[in-house]
């Protein structure tokens, strides 16, 4: 389990398919309206591609 998804960057992005690739078993939390580490490279596009990954 995940929280604050909606502040992961890029390079945490990738690790987290990569735990969830084998069983599908990642679970995330996170809220769009409260993304604040932009300036450190977290990517809003992270939480909302989840679903489709």
């Amino acid at each position: 389990m995940i929280d604050e998804y909606q502040d992961t960057n890029l390079a945490q992005y990738h690790i987290v398919k990569l735990l969830g690739a084998m069983h599908e078993n990642i679970c995330v939390v996170g809220d769009d309206a409260q993304s604040i580490y932009s300036f450190r490279g977290a990517s809003m596009e992270n939480i909302f591609q989840f679903q489709k990954d």
